[in-house]
């Protein structure tokens, strides 16, 4: 099994100033307000797959899907930046 190896910058590179870091995170009392689910568990899960399960292109990009194969829009950030009048 391989070994998480962790890096931290700041206070938090010493070993022991993490350590303490977390002992107080640990001791802190956590209070959780959570709105019940509206419609159920099924809904729940497609709301967060939303926004944990993003897709490379959106559906809104899609032309068409015929003999297996996928046509979409692609717009060339050059071309964005161009009609932005990016001067840069």
């Amino acid at each position: 099994m391989a070994q998480l190896r962790l890096s931290a910058v700041g206070d938090l590179a010493h070993l022991a100033a993490f350590t303490q870091r977390l002992d107080q995170l640990r001791r802190t009392d956590r209070i959780v307000y959570a709105n019940p689910p509206f419609g159920g568990p099924e809904q729940v899960l497609a709301y967060l797959g939303r926004y944990t399960h993003r897709v490379a292109i959106a559906n809104s990009r899609l032309i068409s899907l015929a003999d297996g194969k996928v046509s979409f829009f692609q717009e060339r950030l050059s071309a964005v930046s161009q009609s932005q009048g990016d001067d840069a």
